[in-house]
């Protein structure tokens, strides 16, 4: 029998051991690719990786490496890259979604989702998230994207880690409330050709904040493939004059700066 004088040295003692625990995986650098409803009952079927957890094939911290099928797609290459990596950029936090290479053989809708916690890169105060993305097309194919911050530090709930064998999953979330997105609306391109933008929205740093990026891409029909980076960071924002003129055309400006040396 514990006596009563005991409990608050086991209660600490506890505490202690909770304070040890691995955090929760939704909390890493981590990965989802997945088929859209190509699971059981209509579920999502696909992949949820963790930094190097099984499935990632990148031993380097701040790089997680895919290859593999999932439902009708073969994805050669998927490069996703998080601080520390990134930590050398011009820019403040980032991350990046590179090297996605995709060969389908039926139709579907394929999403993927990069995302991590914890930059503290940039001063409090007005900064900018921009996202940059290119990439081609087939003829049959589509994409949706856009590059989000949350200022409250979170992120989707991407479920448990899978490894790289494809298995049913939990529904997608979406981007948790707060959230900013570089683009408004989302990034849309195709169908077919070469792609590219690049676009910013500003957000208000408060401590740590939170990085993802989210890529929906349809394809039409078998034999189609696709292929795109996509980069989400953060960088100051315009000051001084730059930011009274935020809303002038670039043409503008430049026609401006062209009539100045003219006189």
């Amino acid at each position: 029998m514990i006596r009563l004088r005991w409990l608050p040295v086991i209660a600490l003692l506890i505490g202690i051991g909770l304070m040890g625990a691995a955090p929760p995986a939704e909390g890493a650098f981590r990965i989802r690719i997945e088929q859209i409803g190509a699971g059981t009952g209509g579920k999502d079927l696909g992949v949820v990786i963790t930094d190097n957890a099984a499935g990632d094939t990148d031993p380097t911290v701040g790089s997680i490496q895919y290859s593999g099928s999932i439902g009708v797609f073969s994805i050669t290459v998927t490069i996703g890259l998080s601080k520390p990596v990134t930590d050398n950029a011009p820019n403040y936090g980032e991350i990046h979604l590179t090297n996605v290479s995709v060969n389908a053989s039926g139709a579907g809708v394929l999403r993927v989702t990069l995302e991590d916690t914890d930059f503290t890169d940039g001063p409090d105060g007005p900064l900018v998230v921009r996202n940059r993305i290119g990439g081609a097309l087939g003829d049959d194919v589509t994409i949706i994207s856009n590059g989000y911050v949350n200022p409250d530090n979170l992120v989707p709930d991407l479920g448990a880690d899978t490894g790289a064998t494809p298995t049913d999953l939990d529904p997608f979330p979406g981007p948790p409330g707060g959230s900013v997105g570089a683009w408004d609306p989302d990034f849309e391109a195709g169908p077919g050709g070469g792609f590219g933008g690049n676009s910013g929205k500003g957000f208000t740093k408060s401590g740590s904040y939170s990085l993802f990026n989210i890529a929906v891409l349809e394809f039409a029909k078998a034999g189609q493939t696709a292929s795109f980076d996509s980069a989400t960071f953060v960088t100051p924002a315009p000051s001084g004059i730059i930011a009274l003129l935020s809303g002038v055309p670039v043409i503008g400006l430049g026609g401006w700066f062209r009539f100045r040396r003219r006189k």
